[in-house]
C-alpha cells in the first residue's frame, strides 16, 4: 500500500487536483486537491476566462489576471483515477490534463476554469491590508493602489489608481458593457477637464480602459487633488459615473508612502 507521503510525492501538479470521488475514500485527504491555485501558462497581456459551466463554449462570467494568486479551490472534475494515471504515458497525461475543469472562487466570483492553467499555490494569501480615506480604499498587494466604486450609474464602474514614478499614475476604469467606440470625458466640479477617443485605450481582453502614465495622467492627478467631485462620461450616455474626491489628496500621499 502506498503511504500518504509517497502518494503525494509521485503526483504531478495536474493530477494533484483529482476530485475525491475519482479515487478510493482511503486517499480522500491527499487527493481532494490543494486549498488554492495560482494561474500559470497565461500570457501577461491576456486573462484566464472563468465560465459558468465546465466548458470552453459556456458563458464567460469573469476574467482572471495572468498573475492572479490564491484562487480558492471549490472542487475539480474530469481527472482520471490514480490507477488510470499510472498506466498513462507522459503525453497522455498532458492531453488528459487539458480536459480538466476546476471550480474556483476569485475576487468574489465563483465559476469554472481550465485546470491546465492552474498550479498549486503554497497557501492562500493573507487578505491585503486596506485603509480607507472617505470613499477611497488604499489596498496593498502588488502593487498598492487606490480604488473607488462610482455612484450614480446602473452599471458598476470602478476606478483604480496605481502610483508610478514621481507624481504620475496608471489610471484604470472598469465597467461591464464598456463602449468600444466614441469619446469619453472627465469633468471635475462641472468643468470639462479632458476628453478623448475610447478606442486607443480600450483593452480588448477585458472590460476596461487604461490611461497609461503621461502628461495627461499627471494633469488629472493634480486636478483631482484640488477638486471635490469627478464625473467620467461614457459614449452614448446622458449621465456619467461619479467619483468623490474628498480626502483624495490625503489618500494620494498615503499611496506614495505605501509599500507593496
Amino acid at each position: 500500500m502506498i503511504s500518504a507521503h509517497r502518494f503525494r510525492a509521485i503526483l504531478t501538479p495536474c493530477v494533484a487536483i483529482l476530485t475525491a470521488t475519482a479515487i478510493g475514500a482511503s486517499a480522500l485527504a491527499e487527493a481532494s486537491g490543494p486549498d488554492a491555485f495560482d494561474v500559470t501558462g497565461v500570457r501577461a497581456d491576456d486573462t484566464l476566462h472563468m465560465h459558468d459551466r465546465p466548458s470552453a463554449r459556456s458563458r464567460t462570467i469573469a476574467r482572471i489576471p495572468a498573475n492572479a494568486r490564491g484562487l480558492k479551490n471549490l472542487g475539480c472534475r474530469g481527472a482520471p483515477t490514480f490507477q488510470q494515471w499510472l498506466a498513462m504515458s507522459e503525453d497522455e497525461r498532458k492531453r488528459q490534463a487539458r480536459g480538466h475543469w476546476c471550480r474556483v472562487e476569485f475576487a468574489g466570483k465563483s465559476g469554472f476554469v481550465s485546470a491546465r492553467y492552474l498550479k498549486e499555490a503554497s497557501a492562500l494569501e493573507a487578505p491585503a491590508a486596506v485603509t480607507t480615506f472617505g470613499a477611497w480604499r488604499l489596498t496593498c498587494g502588488a502593487p498598492c493602489a487606490l480604488t473607488q466604486i462610482a455612484v450614480g450609474t446602473q452599471r458598476r464602474v470602478s476606478l483604480r489608481i496605481e502610483r508610478q514614478e514621481g507624481e504620475n499614475a496608471r489610471i484604470i476604469i472598469e465597467r461591464s458593457g464598456l463602449p468600444r467606440r466614441g469619446k469619453f470625458g472627465v469633468y471635475m466640479d462641472g468643468e470639462l477637464i479632458t476628453e478623448g477617443p475610447i478606442e486607443g485605450i480600450y483593452e480588448a481582453t477585458s472590460r476596461r480602459f487604461v490611461l497609461q502614465p503621461d502628461d495627461i495622467t499627471v494633469g488629472l492627478i493634480r486636478q483631482m487633488r484640488r477638486h471635490r467631485n469627478m464625473v467620467v462620461s461614457f459614449p452614448g450616455e446622458d449621465r456619467g459615473a461619479e467619483i468623490h474626491l474628498d480626502r483624495f489628496d490625503e489618500a494620494w500621499q498615503a499611496l506614495a508612502k505605501a509599500r507593496p
